[in-house]
């Protein structure tokens, strides 16, 4: 429905009112993941730890799994 709202009011806006719309809509979309980085930055540490202890090496070879 948003869809087409804008299609329609895009055909009477001016250009600079578009952009600045679109600018507005992709700024806002990084919201959400940014929440999502900052609940999930423990897992991720964990996580990451848990990678590189792996990559330790066993007598001059790389143990990767």
């Amino acid at each position: 429905m948003v869809f087409i709202a804008l299609v329609f009011s895009g055909a009477y806006l001016q250009l600079d009112m578009i952009w600045l719309i679109a600018d507005i809509v992709n700024g806002l979309m990084a919201v959400p993941n940014l929440i999502g980085l900052i609940a999930l930055r423990q897992v991720v540490i964990a996580e990451t730890k848990l990678f590189f202890d792996k990559l330790k090496p066993m007598d001059g070879k790389v143990v990767t799994n």
